[in-house]
């Protein structure tokens, strides 16, 4: 905390000025407690800003709740009135935001929705997939055993061509021979 150390010559305690950030709640920083400092930029009034950091470190000093005076009474009121002012504000933004979050609520069903439909077919395709991995796996395996199992017949296929092809070349020559002996004789 920043002190400006104004006491004036009454008797009164001296009033610190404080920033946002440095506002504290039994000497700790809110910032400790998840609420952020107000920035420039952004819109939402705080208790501070509306108030001033002394007027809220009055609120929580005990000598200015406790005194009674009637200037202690109508700052008080005033303080109360600057509070009842922000908490207003803040109603008619979350009443403006309302609609706002109502479609950014619809959108975001509708996209759930759709990202469990995408996720149904993903899991779909997946079991597809899987299903004709397996058949293609099934398939090379039976085709591997059928060319297996047909190697010994496609071998003796073969050896009876050969065979085939020889007796015909050997009934060629005997029917050559047998008509080169008949002009001999």
């Amino acid at each position: 905390m920043r002190d400006a150390g104004a006491s004036s010559d009454e008797g009164e305690s001296a009033i610190a000025l404080v920033s946002d950030s440095e506002l504290s709640f039994g000497g700790v920083g809110l910032s400790r407690f998840g609420v952020p400092a107000a920035t420039p930029s952004s819109m939402t009034p705080t208790l501070a800003g509306v108030l001033g950091a002394g007027r809220v470190r009055m609120l929580g000093s005990p000598a200015g709740d406790q005194s009674g005076s009637p200037a202690s009474m109508q700052s008080s009121s005033a303080v109360f009135a600057q509070v009842l002012k922000v908490v207003a504000s803040l109603q008619g933004q979350l009443q403006e935001s309302e609609p706002l979050v109502f479609d950014l609520q619809a959108k975001a069903d509708s996209l759930e929705e759709k990202r469990r439909l995408l996720l149904r077919r993903a899991e779909h395709a997946e079991r597809d997939r899987d299903v004709a991995v397996h058949r293609c796996t099934e398939g090379e395996a039976s085709a591997r055993r059928a060319r297996e199992e047909a190697a010994p017949a496609v071998a003796r296929f073969m050896e009876a061509e050969v065979l085939r092809s020889q007796l015909q070349v050997a009934s060629e020559d005997l029917l050559r021979l047998k008509h080169e002996d008949y002009f001999l004789l």
